[in-house]
């Protein structure tokens, strides 16, 4: 590995992370028996995912940085740069991999956090998100377990632990539930800013309009071939929603500190529906799941500990670090935030501070910047959707092509077929369909679900609860097959953890999916009117 690397860097080549050593030998191998084995041409830089499906960490060729950054959003959710935030021959030590971890669980979901405390009180708030946040860190703490317990250079990311678990079934399974995610990211950013916008148009304008204004913005965005110009956005949209957080705890701790004035009080949930609308949007905001297994790839690199006992026993202290951050920065958010606006019911704290007090410029300011943050990275949240389309079409193209040459084979008697062009889909065609039709898809869902902190919920059961189910279930499954061996009181533990995400899941989805129709049916513009 090390001469492998001096020569690339003497020659100016892409550098090869050992992780990558297994990929690279694959493809010198893959030339026809008893032929030397050839090595391929390093990859052109591209911006659109790899075959290789849900979760990938890195492409083949780790230098190339447009096509980190377009898997970037399929790890983390938030982040374009967290998917390899380090030049080829650098570690991450901890202070790197726990700014990663808060980055990547820092996003969106967190503004939707004061109206969920409302929705079941300060004190039943605090237990569920507490009840969460041991849930979603004992999850990534067992899916780096699972990894190590394996040992294999191919088992990476999300994915590959789920077809490791599961085979290829697990791996679709991965690639549904992340493209599902991300299309639902991408719906809660257009809904987000066109839900400030009207804010911050005091009215003027429809909400239809301002989402068609934000669907037409987001369109543009996403036609941008090189979105590595777009990466810079993503810290500068953290940075502000950590200043957006910290406006609102200080508003609310402003305005209870006023004399006379009646904090909430905290009467608990009116229903057993609340609740799990707020365990969905908790299990939204902690939305990293899959950016674990990337920073500790990158934490300690295989070369330095080839079975990653050392990784193992410096990665986990800045795990549950970061998880206790999240976990006290969430909490001072929503029970701050829910103390002191009871009534609140806007999906983003940004435009209910902006109305609650439309004479205060620093709410006006903080919620146009976080809106335009927002929206330039949203081309980086669409790439995982993009992706799984892309796959799709070109898997569409390809079944064309056999039926054509099958057509053309029976009519010319069985010949060869060899020399017949290949009527493929022309790639502009593609590029500007998927982004269309994607972007087109988010429009229409925001249109009919009006209310931010439903959808934020709606897409916490149906996705997030289900993605931090998973290494539960792959746990088991190993366990089972005799492949990772679990004491009783884990294996006891992985069941009840996945029934507990399973029941939030069902019972999430279907108490968000009857919100939205009640919603619907009254023709209540809810929260984002």
């Amino acid at each position: 590995v090390e001469a492998l690397h001096l020569d690339n860097v003497a020659a100016a080549e892409p550098v090869i992370r050992p992780a990558e050593l297994p990929t690279l030998a694959m493809e010198m191998t893959s030339s026809s028996p008893g032929e030397p084995a050839a090595a391929k041409p390093w990859p052109a830089p591209s911006t659109e995912l790899e075959d290789g499906g849900a979760g990938a960490a890195t492409p083949t060729c780790a230098a190339v940085v447009p096509a980190e950054a377009a898997t970037a959003s399929i790890l983390n959710g938030t982040s374009a740069e967290s998917a390899s935030p380090l030049t080829p021959n650098e570690t991450m030590g901890s202070r790197e991999a726990y700014m990663h971890l808060v980055k990547g669980n820092f996003g969106p979901g967190c503004l939707a956090l004061p109206v969920a405390f409302a929705r079941v009180g300060p004190t039943l708030g605090v237990v569920l998100l507490v009840l969460i946040a041991f849930q979603g860190t004992y999850s990534m703490w067992l899916l780096v377990r699972i990894t190590h317990r394996i040992n294999s250079p191919r088992v990476r990311n999300f994915a590959d632990v789920c077809e490791h678990g599961f085979g290829a079934q697990g791996r679709t399974f991965a690639e549904v539930i992340v493209f599902a995610l991300q299309m639902g990211v991408c719906c809660v950013f257009i809904s987000l800013v066109s839900t400030n916008l009207r804010t911050f148009a005091h009215g003027a304008l429809s909400r239809a309009a301002c989402v068609l204004i934000v669907y037409a913005a987001c369109l543009c965005l996403a036609m941008v071939p090189d979105i590595t110009y777009l990466t810079p956005f993503s810290t500068l949209a953290n940075l502000l929603m950590f200043i957006a957080v910290s406006t609102a705890v200080g508003a609310a701790a402003h305005l209870m500190a006023q004399p006379g004035y009646e904090w909430g009080k905290d009467a608990g949930a009116d229903s057993i529906g609340d609740v799990f609308l707020t365990l969905g949007a908790l299990f939204f905001s902690y939305e990293g799941i899959t950016l674990v297994l990337p920073v500790e790839n990158e934490f300690r690199p295989l070369s330095v500990v080839p079975e990653g006992s050392h990784r193992k026993s410096h990665f986990m202290p800045v795990l549950i670090a970061a998880t206790v951050s999240l976990a006290i920065i969430f909490g001072l958010v929503g029970v701050m935030s829910s103390l002191a606006f009871p009534h609140i019911r806007d999906g983003s704290i940004t435009a209910f501070l902006a109305r609650f007090d439309p004479q205060n410029v620093w709410f006006v300011v903080v919620n146009v910047l976080v809106s335009m943050a927002v929206l330039l990275t949203y081309p980086l949240q669409l790439q995982p959707a993009l992706g799984v389309l892309q796959r799709a079409w070109r898997r569409r193209d390809e079944a064309k092509e056999r039926r054509r040459q099958e057509h053309l084979a029976q009519r010319q008697g069985g010949g060869s077929l060899e020399e017949n062009p290949q009527h493929h889909t022309p790639p502009v065609v593609v590029f500007v369909g998927t982004r269309v039709l994607a972007t087109t898809g988010c429009a229409l869902i925001v249109l009919a679900l009006k209310r931010l902190d439903l959808l934020i919920s709606l897409l916490g059961a149906m996705c997030q609860a289900v993605m931090a189910g998973s290494p539960f279930a792959v746990g088991i499954q190993l366990h089972r097959t005799g492949a990772l061996v679990s004491s009783k009181a884990s294996t006891i533990l992985n069941v009840a953890s996945t029934a507990f995400c399973g029941f939030c899941a069902v019972i999430g989805t279907m108490g968000a999916v009857r919100s939205i129709s009640l919603a619907l049916s009254s023709d209540a513009d809810g929260a984002d009117d």
